[in-house]
């Protein structure tokens, strides 16, 4: 559906930075979502469930997400109120917790993703982006460890960035995202020696260029 410009994901952590596992992919499973539906007095014999999502305004693959999301739900019985806004009036809207699902990308500022798990699902006084609210203190000391670990043992820093996904998925804190945004380029045969570095996604360094021939 996103005609090249996405690919399926696992975990909380994209391919290409420290910490993504594969171990951790998303399964639609409708018949379990019936049941726990079900349990909580929902779904398709019982009342209806309403649920209000925010997303960016303009964004066509975030719009393709929400309408996909709004046909698996319908068939449940939940009803999805989806709004498109600009991202002030989105994040506003999302510090006051009047929202069900809060739709927004996350692009790596750094080479690793610790600044990603230190401000969604670290515990605050003031969160920063923690819109699950999630305060579990085994969570935020693995956390705590990630940069020293990064430091000194990557393959440990790995194996941890990976429980704590583990733990945050299955204390459903958050869901493993649907799917990692792919940049799709369009390159002339005249220009040799371009190469994508994900930590600038939109920036050609020319110096590395040369003409082919």
């Amino acid at each position: 559906a996103l005609k090249g410009a996405g690919q399926k994901a696992t975990g909380l952590v994209p391919p290409g930075l420290l910490g993504h596992t594969t171990a951790l992919e998303p399964k639609q499973d409708l018949a379990k979502a019936q049941e726990l539906l079900q349990e909580a007095g929902y779904g398709p014999d019982n009342e209806e469930l309403k649920l209000t999502l925010t997303y960016a305004q303009g964004d066509e693959d975030q719009k393709l997400l929400v309408t996909l999301l709004t046909a698996a739900l319908k068939k449940l019985n939940v009803t999805l109120e989806a709004r498109a806004m600009a991202w002030n009036a989105q994040w506003d809207r999302g510090k006051k917790g009047d929202q069900d699902i809060f739709v927004m990308y996350w692009y790596p500022d750094y080479p690793d993703p610790f600044s990603w798990f230190f401000n969604v699902f670290r515990s605050a006084d003031e969160g920063q982006f923690n819109l699950s609210y999630l305060k579990d203190k085994e969570i935020d000391a693995a956390i705590d460890k990630l940069p020293e670990l990064t430091a000194t043992d990557q393959l440990r820093a790995s194996q941890a960035y990976e429980d704590v996904q583990k733990k945050i998925i299955e204390e459903q804190a958050a869901v493993a995202v649907p799917y990692v945004q792919t940049y799709q380029r369009a390159l002339t045969a005249d220009v040799l020696g371009y190469v994508d570095n994900p930590a600038y996604p939109n920036v050609v360094f020319f110096y590395d260029l040369k003409p082919a021939g």
